[in-house]
């Protein structure tokens, strides 16, 4: 018996080593009696995980069609990182029914609602047919189905829902972290643009004439912008948005915000230039929208961290045996 053990660990681990690394095309049913893992009572055969990763290969396969190595390591990685996910689902079953815990049916039903939706666009027989196809009767459907919610459930509550990032926490990361926050120096620019062989062409210097006096008699930039302008945004003032201080022109780094420039010539026609803002090079400030990036990044690590801390207890205390 022993032998015979050995032999079909032996004959198992070189077909899933083929799979992972080799990568030769094999169709799912050469791979059915391929065990790539055994979580509790349940088989992950190898076929299981190729039908997870399927969509995402023809993917992998699409953007490395030239590169044939990386699609190989790109594959197996997936394929990898697909198995233990899936063997950690299995743990996590393991442990949903050891508790025995109440699986509510609604949650159950808009899961399978859902996927119904996105997979045959909520038509109920024609999702069956593309079951059957797969060798997988609707009742077969709805106990995985079921599962996946009461896997999702337990991973909530053990994992995600004791998270709690405070602002306190937020703050201690920003300040522990400046240089992850700096920001360049930039520049808000509105701009008017007046084009040599434009709609004034016929009196191109006198307009240049008319918008310098213009400014230098108080009349608003964004009143001349939108009076004569052929460049972005003239309606809303020549506002050309936020620019690098590295891609402006020197003349602008002079500048206070309210401040133009003089007319710049240039080989198609002249522009004129304003400081709407300047934000100085340095760490940005902790804006509402700054703190939720800290917090959702913080929020990702510490489920991870509780993630793992929790799949390492359940495989102590269900069997677990990979062959990959």
């Amino acid at each position: 018996m022993k032998n015979l053990h050995l032999l079909f660990r032996a004959i198992t681990l070189l077909t899933v080593a083929a799979v992972f690394c080799d990568l030769p095309r094999l169709q799912a049913a050469e791979l059915q009696d391929a065990v790539a893992a055994v979580v509790g009572d349940e088989i992950i055969t190898v076929s299981d995980i190729v039908n997870e990763t399927r969509p995402f290969e023809d993917a992998l396969r699409d953007k490395y069609r030239d590169k044939p190595d990386e699609l190989a390591r790109q594959t197996e990685q997936l394929r990898r990182s697909t198995a233990q996910r899936m063997v950690d689902r299995e743990l996590a079953w393991c442990e949903f029914k050891t508790k025995e815990f109440k699986l509510p049916p609604e949650p159950v039903q808009k899961r399978i609602d859902e996927i119904i939706q996105n997979q045959a666009g909520g038509n109920r027989e024609r999702f069956e047919k593309m079951l059957a196809r797969d060798g997988m009767s609707f009742r077969e459907f709805e106990d995985k189905a079921r599962k996946m919610v009461a896997v999702d459930m337990l991973i909530d509550e053990m994992v995600r829902r004791p998270v709690h990032i405070s602002p306190a926490d937020v703050k201690a990361y920003y300040e522990a972290h400046p240089n992850e926050f700096r920001q360049p120096g930039r520049i808000r620019l509105a701009m008017i643009i007046l084009k040599k062989d434009g709609r004034h062409a016929a009196a191109f210097e006198e307009t240049v004439t008319t918008i310098q006096r213009g400014l230098n008699g108080g009349t608003a930039f964004a009143a001349l912008a939108k009076q004569y302008s052929e460049g972005p945004n003239p309606t809303a003032g020549g506002d050309a948005g936020w620019l690098d201080e590295k891609d402006v022109d020197a003349v602008v780094l002079s500048l206070k915000p309210g401040q133009s420039s003089a007319p710049i010539r240039k080989t198609e026609g002249v522009v004129f230039l304003n400081v709407l803002e300047r934000q100085t090079a340095g760490p940005a400030p902790l804006s509402n929208d700054l703190a939720k990036r800290i917090e959702r990044k913080l929020r990702v690590q510490d489920e991870n961290l509780r993630y793992d801390k929790y799949v390492a207890e359940l495989r102590k205390r269900y069997r677990v045996k990979t062959f990959f």
